[in-house]
């Protein structure tokens, strides 16, 4: 079971205080960039159980995936121009300090 505190997951709270501190730091820790270079040697792996779990949906019903899709659909629309405004931003950053 997932610890929750004030309704947000731990692990979503761990991934704040990480980004957090390293905005403050404005650097990446060796460390770190260490251990985020073996796991994305991984991430195939990690995207196995969400593949799974959405095979594992295949028998609800229609309106359920028409609400599925609406949902995925516009976090899709909100996280891809954040994404990419986000690495702008971090582009144009690194650029300003070189």
């Amino acid at each position: 079971m997932t610890n929750v505190i004030g309704g947000i997951p731990a692990s979503v709270l761990g991934i704040i205080v990480l980004f957090t501190l390293l905005m403050l730091l404005r650097r990446v820790p060796e460390g770190v960039e260490t251990m985020a270079g073996n796991l994305l040697r991984y991430l195939p792996l990690m995207l196995v159980v969400p593949a799974v779990g959405i095979v594992d949906f295949s028998g609800i019903e229609a309106s359920v995936w028409l609400r599925l899709v609406l949902v995925i659909a516009l976090s899709l629309l909100v996280t891809v121009p954040l994404c990419g405004w986000l690495l702008q931003y971090l582009i144009g950053r690194n650029k300003d300090h070189v």
